[in-house]
């Protein structure tokens, strides 16, 4: 990965021990997309943002991130539970549709504004 050559670059060397490679391997970054992509498939459903060091400042974090990609993204709908860390997607529940008839001559239409 792109990190460690920085590391080798920086260093001289990448770090070796077992615990080290866990890290800078993009695992948290998969896991934001994941916890994004089970709240779209799931609309409605709460989805608490945990981070896979299992600390609390860890896992604010990733909510931090996830946060990111959603405004990076431009992804509507999806409201944030920042003291639980949770995400929720809602796409009907903010969308205020106003429906009106019209006839245009002498056929009726419904037209739909959705905002």
């Amino acid at each position: 990965m792109r990190v460690n050559m920085l590391m080798i670059e920086t260093l001289g060397y990448a770090l070796s021990s077992s615990h080290d490679q866990l890290r800078c391997t993009g695992r948290s970054l998969g896991q934001a997309f994941e916890a994004i992509g089970f709240a779209l498939r799931n609309p409605g459903s709460e989805v608490k943002i945990r981070d896979h060091f299992g600390t609390s400042n860890s896992d604010i974090i990733l909510f931090q991130k996830v946060r990111g990609i959603v405004e990076d993204f431009g992804l509507e709908f999806i409201t944030f539970g920042i003291n639980d860390l949770t995400i929720t997607y809602n796409p009907f529940k903010e969308m205020e549709i106003l429906k009106e008839d019209i006839v245009v001559d002498g056929i009726k239409y419904r037209r739909v504004y959705e905002g």
